[in-house]
């Protein structure tokens, strides 16, 4: 796709894990306030410490700087795509479009679908909706999106992906 940032990703260890939390505050931090009333420090440093594993994650890197992370766990019924941030300053560049379109053509070529959730105020679903996920259930907090509709055929950013 024109106008898209290059990005290269690469496995996440240990040593992230200080990225990740800024990462998870910048980009998570006014969802998580709206959603639970606030975003409590201690609370949310004790919940990442505690639940921090880096396995199964990856490290977006745009320019030379680390700039977001990724999770997708493939089985072979779906793809799960257990995490998704990008830094404030390196959103609408295209980024999240790419790496989303990229699990898409893995999906597409499995024929499985994607499966994801986001919070409900969070306006990254909007993204989600044009790549072809669509809502498939919610909890109070959360909408649980899926790509199930388009298992059966190639979505449309897979198709280009693979141009």
């Amino acid at each position: 796709m024109d106008g898209e940032t290059p990005y290269t990703l690469r496995t996440a260890t240990a040593t992230d894990d200080a990225f990740l939390y800024e990462l998870h505050r910048a980009t998570m931090g006014a969802y998580v306030a709206q959603t639970w009333g606030a975003w409590n420090e201690g609370v949310q440093a004790a919940l990442f410490a505690r639940n921090f594993d880096p396995v199964g994650r990856q490290i977006v890197v745009a320019m030379g700087r680390d700039v977001g992370t990724i999770s997708a766990q493939r089985t072979a019924d779906k793809i799960f795509i257990g995490n998704i941030e990008i830094l404030p300053a390196y959103q609408g560049r295209g980024l999240g479009t790419a790496i989303i379109g990229e699990q898409l053509a893995y999906a597409a070529r499995d024929n499985v679908p994607a499966i994801l959730q986001v919070l409900k105020v969070n306006p990254a679903q909007r993204l989600y909706r044009r790549l072809g996920f669509a809502p498939i259930g919610e909890t109070p907090t959360h909408i649980r999106m899926s790509t199930q509709h388009m298992a059966t055929g190639t979505s449309r950013v897979a198709s280009e992906n693979q141009e």
